[in-house]
Formats: C-alpha cells, sequence, structure tokens
C-alpha cells in the first residue's frame, strides 16, 4: 500500500518523527539524571507514541524504507540511481553527525564540574536509527514524487 504525500507533508513527517526522537532522548536523560517523573515520563511516552506514528507515516507507507533497503536487482534504473545518491548523502551526514556528537560529549566530560558522565546506550540505539532511516528520510525530503 503506497500512500501519496505531498513533498510537504513529507519534510514535516521527517521533521516530526527526528524530532520527537530527540525529545524521547531528552526524557530520557532527564529520568537518569534527576529521577522518573510524570512530566519526563508524560513527555517520553507521548514522544514515543508521535515518533512511532511519524515512522509509520514517513518510512513504510510511503515504503521509501523498503526502496532503500532492497536489493539491487528489485529496483529499477531510476530507483537504483536515487536511492545510490541518498545513500551517498546519508552516509556523509551521518559521518559528521557522529563525529560531532562524541565530539560534543567528550567536551563534555572534560570541562564540567561534578563528573558528567551520561549513558551513551540511549544516543548509540538512536544512532542505529539514523543510521538506517536517513537514506529514506533524504528521498523524502528531496523527491518529487515517490
Amino acid at each position: 500500500m503506497t500512500s501519496q504525500v505531498s513533498k510537504s507533508g513529507r519534510r514535516a513527517g521527517v521533521v516530526v518523527n527526528y524530532g520527537s526522537l530527540l525529545l524521547i532522548l531528552a526524557a530520557l536523560y532527564v529520568a537518569t539524571g534527576g529521577g522518573l517523573n510524570l512530566l519526563s515520563g508524560l513527555i517520553g511516552g507521548l514522544s514515543l507514541a508521535v515518533f512511532i506514528i511519524s515512522f509509520i507515516m514517513v518510512h513504510a507507507r510511503t515504503r521509501l524504507w523498503h526502496m532503500t533497503h532492497s536489493r539491487g536487482d528489485r529496483l529499477d534504473e531510476r530507483q537504483m540511481m536515487v536511492t545510490h545518491e541518498a545513500l551517498r548523502f546519508s552516509y556523509i551526514y551521518f559521518t559528521i553527525a557522529i563525529l560531532v556528537l562524541l565530539l560534543c560529549f567528550e567536551l563534555l566530560r572534560e570541562f564540567l564540574a561534578g563528573g558528567f558522565n551520561p549513558p551513551l546506550i540511549p544516543v548509540f540505539a538512536a544512532l542505529i536509527y539514523l543510521a538506517h532511516t536517513l537514506p529514506s528520510s533524504i528521498l523524502a525530503w528531496t523527491e518529487k514524487e515517490i
């Protein structure tokens, strides 16, 4: 089932998806830093619901995630070309994002007093998600038609 979503709608979905991912991370870090309270739990839960719904709307229904994870022999020439470009750009952006993130964590750990040592498992989980969805997000952002 392919859903025809406008380019602006797909762009909004990508922003909402990654924004909700950041809110989930923020809620997790607030909860681990100061203990789980009602507000961080509510924000985290609502963000998780928005995250799942926006993933389904942007990546699953449009089948962009399937296209970027398909074998090459299952795609036509045009699909191969746009998928290759999306993968190329996504790995460039992903590499920069990881290096900046690791630099920020190291700078925070080095220069903040009080032994700031946040757990990195949630960030690594978010980075795994980013690695898998960034190519289809680039296609959702750039392609006129799907």
